[in-house]
């Protein structure tokens, strides 16, 4: 029977600096093998996504944007208004003008994206700034490699579910592996979710198996004992 695996990448099949890994490659195919429909749940903008899958073929299907794209192969589900983030982002600005956008979101479809900050001041002002104004209609989480501004109510989650339910996969165990505060919720949502060591500590706490080993060395160890299971 197939089981379905949604898939982080960047802190999870990539090492410390973002590279991602021959080795994870062929895990991941070797996952596929073994029965795992594989699922990529990313907050990385959706053509970024698209393209790594494009040259080296390993994701069944794709989330991307934190929940706010979903390509299912045959179509592209978009859940979020791109120009409501834009607004935020404005506002954002404004308000914080020392941040800097990201690269990312000339070509992001649902969401904005900020570079990442070690500020974490900031990081709490901002987030306190989108909850005194609940009509820009955002959230602001921090994936460990950007801040993303995503309309409130988009989440991997969410996009989970309405990719199962179209794929007629809601009977299959599901799984997760996942590093950062973004993957929260769909830890919520799968039967097993994984935490890698380098993970956010909220994540670990939610997560029923934790790896040894950090970064892309810990998802290859999590995905020996699934194809094992």
């Amino acid at each position: 029977m197939n089981k379905v695996l949604f898939l982080d990448i960047d802190g999870t099949i990539t090492d410390e600096s973002g590279y991602l890994t021959f080795s994870s490659i062929e895990k991941i195919r070797e996952l596929r093998r073994s029965h795992f429909i594989v699922i990529a749940c990313s907050a990385n903008a959706y053509y970024t996504v698209r393209v790594l899958n494009r040259y080296f073929d390993i994701f069944d299907y794709i989330i991307a944007e934190n929940g706010g794209v979903i390509d299912d192969g045959r179509s592209i589900n978009i859940l979020a208004n791109k120009q409501i983030a834009i607004k935020a982002l404005n506002a954002i600005k404004q308000n914080f003008p020392q941040i800097i956008e990201h690269w990312s979101n000339p070509m992001r479809l649902s969401d904005q994206a900020l570079m990442r900050t070690n500020n974490s001041d900031l990081i709490n002002n901002i987030k306190d700034f989108l909850l005194s104004n609940p009509e820009l209609d955002v959230k602001i989480l921090d994936t460990g490699y950007s801040l993303v501004i995503n309309q409130r109510h988009v989440s991997k989650a969410l996009a989970a579910k309405l990719l199962l339910e179209k794929l007629d996969l809601e009977n299959c165990k599901s799984y997760a592996i996942g590093d950062s505060e973004v993957d929260i919720d769909i830890f919520d949502f799968v039967d097993f979710p994984i935490a890698l060591s380098n993970s956010h500590k909220s994540l670990k706490e939610k997560a029923k198996l934790v790896s040894k080993e950090g970064y892309y060395r810990g998802f290859l160890e999590i995905a020996k004992r699934l194809i094992e299971m």
